[in-house]
């Protein structure tokens, strides 16, 4: 072992005045001690770490540590983990597009067996600006006729013991230098995953009818005996073409109360995901551009993004079932 390895080995917990020896994860070279020795100089310079013998063979010249009265726990061994799992970080926030927040991350390191305090990681995601977009808020309207309405039968039961048995669904607005496009789809309440969906120019009721038929067309030898299809109160959901789709597929419609946006929260909950990790970053300029970054989107979220109660991606967990 060269004198730099063990230099690094010696980094290790100071707890009470006791040095326990650490040596560097797999990855984290002696290429990295300068920065170390940089780092402790710093926390030393301002007042984080006191100077202690035990610690001398760390840094050159004159740099010794020691524990602080603050803290009741310096994890100096640490420091050079700390370095590689902030390089883990940035890989993780570019292979999720820089989607994730540091929960997400903190799943990411675990399963790649990299194990760090969840408040390490967004510190350290905040210092490097490896932080998640914040989502915005949405302004809730209603418009049109309504010919029929039907009771609320998810009633905010938001989580079903099997695929296909409660689906929610709604329609968005995706704004682009072109005009609007408007999205429908329709989102399954067991794995979270977006059944099916479908875009176009104008809001109509054949937009919610062919997302609804695609819906069924993909998932028909696996549909449950009982499924509920809940929307709000939408002139389309309301409309007697809809009223007749779901009476043809024996989908039993639930409907959200009038002006409770929250009774469909999980349905404008992907709206929200869906514009802040694509729309809102990449500002698409034309209807066809933005009919291709919400192909791209949904691949992703439905085979990629990892949720945080389930610690996969949807289809992972659907596949499994």
């Amino acid at each position: 072992m060269t004198p730099q390895e063990l230099k690094l080995s010696i980094l290790g917990h100071a707890f009470q005045g006791k040095l326990v020896a650490q040596l560097p994860e797999e990855g984290v070279g002696t290429d990295l001690l300068p920065v170390i020795q940089e780092e402790c100089k710093k926390r030393i310079s301002t007042g984080q770490i006191k100077k202690f013998k035990t610690f001398s063979a760390i840094a050159d010249a004159d740099v010794d540590f020691d524990v602080p009265d603050t803290w009741h726990l310096i994890r100096l061994g640490s420091i050079c983990q700390l370095l590689d799992g902030e390089k883990r970080e940035g890989e993780s926030q570019q292979e999720s597009r820089k989607t994730y927040g540091y929960r997400r991350v903190w799943l990411w390191l675990r399963a790649k067996n990299i194990h760090r305090n969840p408040k390490t990681i967004l510190r350290i995601m905040q210092k490097y600006g490896l932080l998640s977009e914040i989502r915005r808020r949405r302004k809730w309207v209603q418009m049109g006729q309504q010919l029929h309405k039907y009771e609320n039968l998810l009633n905010r039961q938001f989580s079903a013991d099997r695929p296909n048995h409660k689906w929610v669904t709604d329609i968005s607005y995706i704004h682009t230098g072109q005009g609007v496009l408007y999205l429908s789809m329709i989102r399954d309440l067991y794995d979270n995953s977006i059944v099916a969906y479908k875009t176009a120019s104008q809001q109509t009721v054949n937009l919610v009818l062919d997302t609804v038929r695609l819906a069924m067309k993909k998932e028909k030898n696996r549909v449950a005996a009982e499924l509920q299809l809940h929307s709000d109160q939408g002139f389309q959901y309301t409309s007697q073409g809809y009223f007749n789709l779901t009476q043809s597929y024996g989908i039993t419609p639930s409907m959200s109360r009038r002006g409770n946006c929250y009774d469909n929260a999980m349905a404008e909950n992907f709206f929200s995901i869906l514009k802040t990790e694509c729309i809102y970053r990449l500002k698409p300029k034309t209807l066809d551009e933005a009919r291709m970054l919400i192909d791209d989107y949904i691949y992703f979220y439905n085979n990629q993004r990892i949720q945080l109660k389930t610690g996969v991606a949807p289809l992972t967990l659907r596949h499994s079932a």
